[in-house]
């Protein structure tokens, strides 16, 4: 008997994406717990967790690389890595840029809503009295805090750069490698060595010029034209004056 896919089988592209909660409220469940636990079941990241992994990545990627190449290389959902990379434009007009960039609407709900989350503010009138230890105390937590912040920022740009540096390795060699088979072969350039032959028969003297690739080849040569009686006379010597192309 086939299994019953479940409610959250519908929105599964989604998982990650989203909330679990948003994905929840679609799928018409009272928890989040259900998807929750389906998303951790297909090794799925959290909302959130994959946000920061794309916001990292956004501040050294090139705008050369496509939303598609970037997004595998970081494997993360591509309609979430698109809303993040035109954030800006969604705050400008939302209606817009979905329509241009074709961007889930369910997708940039999320990514606008948790610019409200992200920075919770205190509530008004909630001033309590301090005493000179409670102050310094809270001095020295804050200076902590910034030292943190620091070598925090720090070693996410260098994670941020990595990342960026493996997608743009890995578009520069597909490339390469496309260059490679529309440029045409090379012929190979071959240099054979010219030599001169002088014979001498009587009074008279005549030169024969021979390219081989050595001495011994050029002599066999000779022993050819020899035996041909072409050239009347004897061998006296064999010069070698220069290359020629084969």
């Amino acid at each position: 008997m086939a299994k019953k896919p479940s409610k959250v089988d519908k929105f599964a592209h989604l998982l990650g994406a989203v909330t679990d909660k948003q994905v929840a409220k679609l799928a018409g469940l009272g928890e989040a717990a259900s998807v929750q636990s389906q998303r951790k079941k297909k090794n799925i990241p959290a909302f959130r967790s994959n946000c920061s992994k794309i916001k990292k990545a956004l501040k050294t990627l090139k705008d050369t690389i496509s939303d598609a190449e970037a997004a595998k290389e970081l494997d993360v959902p591509l309609s979430l890595f698109s809303a993040l990379r035109y954030h800006t434009a969604l705050k400008k007009d939302k209606t817009k840029t979905i329509k241009k960039y074709k961007l889930d609407k369910e997708v940039v709900k999320a990514v606008l809503e948790l610019d409200t989350h992200s920075k919770p503010g205190r509530k008004k009138g909630s001033k309590t009295k301090t005493t000179i230890s409670t102050v310094a105390l809270k001095n020295k937590k804050k200076k902590n805090a910034v030292k943190k912040t620091v070598v925090n920022s720090s070693k996410k740009k260098k994670v941020a750069k990595k990342v960026a540096k493996k997608v743009e390795n890995k578009v520069a060699k597909k490339s390469a490698a496309k260059k490679i088979k529309k440029s045409p072969k090379k012929q190979n350039v071959v240099f054979e060595q010219a030599y001169e032959c002088s014979f001498v028969h009587g009074n008279d003297k005549t030169s024969v010029y021979v390219t081989a690739a050595s001495l011994l080849e050029a002599t066999k040569k000779l022993e050819g034209v020899e035996n041909s009686k072409a050239i009347k006379g004897a061998l006296i010597s064999i010069t070698h004056i220069g290359s020629a192309l084969a």
